[in-house]
């Protein structure tokens, strides 16, 4: 295995340690959703990366823009952007991902939000960014039960839902105590993190 390949393998195991809730809001038309947004991804991702050894050189092409008209006489700008990240680690082995972007604007900043996106796009899919944090010990030392992968799915779209949410799905499915002592940690958390969401 390259030396990039065992860097981007130990930053999946950073990532996977804490994750990135959706904790960004948006109203497009009026659905309403929440988001993980750029800042979030480099304010977690970078020192990541940095102890890791991984460095990260952009590239962009096949630039696409389009102005249409509004209301008032004024122009809305749309931008399409491919981006092209080259991760590297300190022996010169790479890999390279890609992915495209898209944004608007009424003003000069459509060109960055899609590289942004772009750039977004590729951190969340190269290092499988999880929306809280996970377990990543597969030693099998504490080897889940079977069925656990279902319950354990039942539980994560509680804690997505806030602390309240959690433990009302906990009162009605009270695991065993094996199951909590592994995952209970990371469920709280993710609760934690969800609950902020929804208070900001």
């Amino acid at each position: 295995m390259s030396e990039i390949h065992k860097a981007i393998v130990g930053a999946m195991r950073d990532i996977a340690k804490i994750g990135i809730a959706k904790l960004g809001k948006a109203d497009a038309g009026g659905a309403k959703y929440n988001f993980r947004g750029i800042d979030q991804a480099m304010n977690e991702m970078s020192p990541i990366l940095v102890n890791n050894g991984i460095t990260v050189t952009p590239r962009y092409s096949e630039l696409s823009i389009a102005e249409r008209a509004k209301d008032g006489g004024k122009f809305t700008r749309f931008v399409t952007v491919k981006g092209s990240f080259t991760f590297s680690a300190a022996d010169g082995s790479s890999v390279t991902a890609e992915a495209y972007g898209e944004a608007m604007d009424s003003g000069d900043k459509a060109t960055i939000k899609a590289q942004s996106v772009s750039f977004r796009t590729v951190l969340f899919q190269q290092f499988i960014v999880p929306l809280m944090a996970m377990d990543t010990e597969l030693d099998g030392a504490d080897e889940d039960e079977p069925g656990d992968d279902a319950i354990l799915a039942g539980f994560r779209a509680a804690a997505l839902e806030g602390t309240k949410a959690l433990r009302a799905y906990y009162a009605a499915n009270t695991p065993t105590q094996a199951f909590w002592a592994r995952n209970s940690a990371a469920l709280k958390d993710a609760a934690a993190t969800a609950d902020k969401a929804g208070a900001a």
